[in-house]
C-alpha cells in the first residue's frame, strides 16, 4: 500500500471554510485516467486536478477531473492547482507558475496579499438561444429572464449557458433539486444595492457530477467575455465583482476585469485561495 501525496485548498474564498474545495495529487508514479478519474469520484469534489510532470521552465502538466468526467479547462483548478505548486516546491519568490492542460498552456500571476489570477483571449460567443425551452428545463418563470440581453453559449476553454435574470431574489428562488439542464449553466443578476459584489451568480452542471457548484472561475471567465461582448454596464471595459455560492452556504468571491477592442478579448479572473489539508492518499 503506497501513498500519494495530496492537498485540499478552498478557492476563491471569502472567510473561513468558503470557496471552492479543490484536491490536488501530486503522484510519484504514473496513475491511468481509469485510476485518476476513480479518486476524483471518491473525493467528490466538482473537480480534483492531478500533476503528472513538468516543472517550473516548461510548465506542470495538469490533468483535471469532475466526478465523472476529464476537463480541459476549469478556474478554480487552475488556481488552486497554482497555488499548491507554488507552496510544495518552494516558489514563493517567483510570480508565475505555468500549468499545461489538455485545453493548452495558462500561466497564473500571483499578487499580494495572497491574490491570483489567470488571463484568458480566447472567447467564443454564439448566437441568441431561444427562451422558451430554458424556461421549462430550469424552472423559471418567463419573467426572470432579463429581455434586454440575449441567453447563449459562451466559452473560454469550457462552455456555459449564460442567463441573465432580472434580480438576485429570481436567481435565489431556482431549485437546484429541479434544475433539469444538458449542459453546464450559469445564471446572473445584477446585486442588490446592499451587496458587496456587482453581480450574484449560480451555476448548475447535473451532468458533470455538479448539482450546483461554489466558484466557478471558467464560467465567470466566459461571462467577462458576455458583459463586454453585450456591454451589460454600457461599455466594452469591466471590473467587477461576482458572488457565487451563497445558496451552498459557500459564499466566493470571483474579480473578473475584461476588455474588447475590435474582436479581441482580455479577460482576467482572480481571487484568493488558502490550503485547508494535506496527506498521504492511499493506493491499494
Amino acid at each position: 500500500m503506497s501513498g500519494l501525496p495530496f492537498y485540499l485548498t478552498d478557492v476563491f474564498i471569502l472567510e473561513g471554510y468558503s470557496g471552492n474545495q479543490l484536491a490536488t495529487l501530486i503522484p510519484a508514479r504514473a496513475l491511468s485516467a481509469r485510476q485518476m478519474q476513480s479518486i476524483a469520484r471518491e473525493l467528490n469534489f466538482s473537480e480534483t486536478t492531478f500533476v503528472t510532470g513538468g516543472d517550473t521552465k516548461q510548465g506542470f502538466h495538469t490533468r483535471i477531473f469532475t466526478p465523472t468526467e476529464e476537463i480541459p479547462f476549469a478556474g478554480h483548478p487552475v488556481l488552486g492547482t497554482a497555488f499548491v505548486l507554488r507552496e510544495v516546491f518552494g516558489l514563493q519568490s517567483s510570480t508565475e507558475v505555468t500549468l499545461n492542460l489538455q485545453g493548452g498552456k495558462i500561466t497564473v500571476t500571483f499578487e499580494d496579499p495572497g491574490f491570483q489570477f489567470f488571463t484568458r483571449q480566447q472567447m467564443e460567443i454564439s448566437a441568441e438561444l431561444d427562451r422558451a425551452d430554458l424556461v421549462e428545463s430550469l424552472g423559471l418563470n418567463p419573467e426572470d429572464i432579463d429581455n434586454r440581453y440575449p441567453c447563449c453559449r459562451v466559452s473560454s476553454g469550457l462552455r456555459f449557458l449564460i442567463i441573465p435574470l432580472v434580480s438576485v431574489a429570481a436567481l435565489q428562488c431556482l431549485d437546484s433539486r429541479q434544475v433539469r439542464c444538458e449542459e453546464p449553466v450559469f445564471l446572473f443578476a445584477p446585486a442588490d444595492e446592499n451587496m458587496q459584489e456587482h453581480i450574484r451568480a449560480r451555476m448548475f452542471a447535473p451532468e458533470l457530477g455538479m448539482v450546483e457548484d461554489a466558484a466557478t472561475g471558467s464560467a465567470s471567465c466566459a461571462l467577462g467575455g458576455y458583459l463586454v461582448e453585450h456591454e451589460y454596464f454600457g461599455s466594452g471595459q469591466v471590473r467587477v465583482l461576482i458572488g457565487q455560492g451563497f445558496e451552498m452556504g459557500r459564499p466566493s468571491h470571483i474579480h473578473v476585469t475584461a476588455s474588447k477592442k475590435e474582436k479581441h478579448f482580455h479577460v482576467e479572473v482572480g481571487g484568493k485561495v488558502r490550503l485547508i489539508a494535506q496527506g498521504d492518499w492511499l493506493i491499494n
